[in-house]
């Protein structure tokens, strides 16, 4: 009973985040015990509240957290890199650059943190740091052709179109249902005028009537 008990804020939590209570959902979470607070859990629903405030700073610090927790870990992933995304359009770059780091420093192994800081390396201009990341998630990646088309996009942006096209093709070949790397791929042989590749690749991924009106 006194265990279930310490789960009610985080029960309450839930029950108005569901019914778009934001606010009471918050208090709930404020009123967790200590220890629940250690819980991939609370870390998650915590995320969740502040996402649906529109809050992408506190969502990405809370999923962070929830990288702790390897029980969860791969749950989370795709979450993080959103709010990720959505935080370091409004964070101070130096700040999300260290902070990112951090992370990377606790968890050199973890996919979303390489990505993440291999993103920020290149905003910041760090071209080998950013390299670096992407050879390191190659290792360690679960999703085929992340690390090939993250590559590519680097290499497009130097203006190293060929190197550029040959790992986005990487990328296209070990995951050929891999959209943005399809459309990278297209706009790739566009520049270089190969039409005829560029109606292949999206016709692998797009429906043939949406471009049936480009031949």
């Amino acid at each position: 009973q006194p265990a279930l008990a310490k789960l009610v804020p985080l029960m309450q939590a839930h029950w108005n985040l569901r019914r778009a209570g934001l606010s009471e959902a918050a208090d709930a979470l404020q009123q967790a015990d200590p220890e629940l607070k250690r819980r991939a859990g609370f870390a998650i629903t915590s995320a969740a509240v502040a996402w649906a405030q529109q809050d992408a700073s506190h969502a990405f610090e809370h999923l962070a957290d929830s990288l702790e927790f390897t029980s969860t870990r791969a749950l989370v992933r795709n979450d993080f890199l959103k709010a990720f995304a959505a935080a370091a359009q409004t964070t101070d770059p130096k700040s999300m650059s260290e902070r990112v780091e951090q992370l990377l420093t606790k968890y050199p192994d973890e996919p979303v943190v390489l990505l993440a800081s291999a993103e920020m390396a290149t905003r910041r201009g760090d071209v080998p740091a950013a390299m670096e990341r992407i050879n390191r998630l190659e290792k360690v990646d679960p999703i085929p052709g992340r690390a090939a088309y993250t590559r590519a996009r680097l290499l497009a942006m130097r203006g190293r179109l060929d190197d550029a096209l040959a790992e986005v093709n990487r990328a296209v070949e070990s995951a050929p249902k891999h959209t943005a790397a399809r459309v990278l791929a297209a706009q790739l042989e566009f520049s270089r005028r190969e039409h005829t590749r560029v109606l292949e690749h999206l016709q692998a991924h797009f429906p043939e009537q949406s471009v049936r009106h480009w031949r």
